[in-house]
């Protein structure tokens, strides 16, 4: 007997796969601009992907420490049976 379905874990697998190709598209942007910090960074972010359950969309957010905190706003995560920080990717 399964905790959650299989369509529950292919969806928070999405979600972290977006999340993971947003990261990879922050660092491209970053490292073409020689920026580390949020502000000229999110001016060039483009697409953002839109959580699978919710149809929000991922979140980019400047913390107090500088560091940028990407996260699925949805809830295929949690119907997952994952803690509900996941997935996230800080920085």
């Amino acid at each position: 007997m399964a905790l959650f379905s299989d369509e529950d874990l292919v969806q928070a697998a999405h979600c972290r796969l977006l999340i993971e190709k947003l990261y990879f598209q922050v660092l491209g942007i970053q490292t073409r601009m020689g920026e580390k910090g949020y502000d000229q960074v999110a001016k060039q972010i483009k697409n953002v992907p839109k959580c699978p359950t919710s149809g929000e969309l991922i979140q980019v957010k400047k913390l107090e420490s500088g560091k940028i905190l990407i996260y699925c706003p949805g809830a295929a995560h949690s119907a997952a049976g994952l803690p509900a920080d996941h997935p996230q990717r800080e920085f």
